[in-house]
This record gives structure tokens, sequence and C-alpha cells, in this order.
């Protein structure tokens, strides 16, 4: 039994890294995303949460889920309060899984702790990136290997 679970979590992993690539090469990212994540990060360093999140969310279904929408800009100000104001930002890594799906991590530089952000963007079937799920916390720890 013990054989066949690990044969099992073998055979998973192998799988999942035939349809996933991870990279911290940004070259790799299409441009369009790119510039959704730069413009988004310069209009946060502008404190203009709300435009930083219209911007970032043209065309994605979390815009038109207005309390979603809605909490993570509350949740962006309130880190704010906490962390200090956003001063820089750095591309971290992306994952990309096939040709329709892309997420990327992002580290957001403020006056005392940095704040992780990861964004998934899908290819839609017309053709354009949309993100489709936003997450951030300060849980930057995450971006190393355990030891």
């Amino acid at each position: 039994m013990k054989k066949i679970i690990i044969l099992i979590i073998f055979t998973l992993a192998l799988t999942a890294n035939i349809y996933s690539q991870a990279t911290t090469d940004s070259s790799k990212i299409p441009q369009d995303i790119k510039n959704k994540s730069t413009v988004f990060f310069e209009y946060l360093m502008a404190d203009t949460v709300n435009f930083a999140f219209s911007k970032l969310l043209e065309g994605s279904p979390i815009a038109e889920r207005s309390s979603q929408l809605d909490n993570l800009i509350e949740q962006t100000r309130k880190s704010f309060n906490v962390y200090g104001m956003i001063k820089g930002y750095e591309f971290v890594n992306a994952e990309i899984v096939g040709k329709s799906l892309i997420r990327t991590r992002y580290i957001s530089l403020h006056k005392n702790y940095p704040l992780r952000w990861i964004f998934t963007f899908y290819k839609t079937p017309n053709s354009s990136w949309i993100i489709i799920n936003v997450k951030f916390d300060d849980l930057t720890e995450y971006f190393f290997k355990d030891e």
C-alpha cells in the first residue's frame, strides 16, 4: 500500500511539472501582462488605489463583482495604513500553465515590511489576457524554500 501511495505522489508531481513551468525570467511573460502589472503598481505608488484596480481589472469578471472589488480596495488601503505607502515593487517569478494561464508574483516595497502579490491571468478565447485572481498578504517567507 505504501508503495502505491508513493507511486501516485511521484506520478502527480511529474504530471504537474509537465503542465506548469516556473520561471524567474520575465521575458517569458507576455507584454500585456507585464504592462498591466506595471501600471497597477505605478498607480498604487501614486496613491490612486481605486484607479489602479480599475486598470488592472479591465475586462476581468472580478471588476463586475462589486463586493469583491470593494474588499480588495479596502484591504489594500488598510495594508498601506499598517505597512506604509508602497515605495516600489519587484517581479519575483511566474508559473506558466499551457498557453492560457499564468500566475505572477511580485513584492511591493514599503517602509518596514514587504507585501506579496499574486496575480493569475487567463488568455480568453478572443486572445486578450484578463486577470482572474488577485491575492496579497505579508507572508513573504513563502517565497523561500523550506530549510
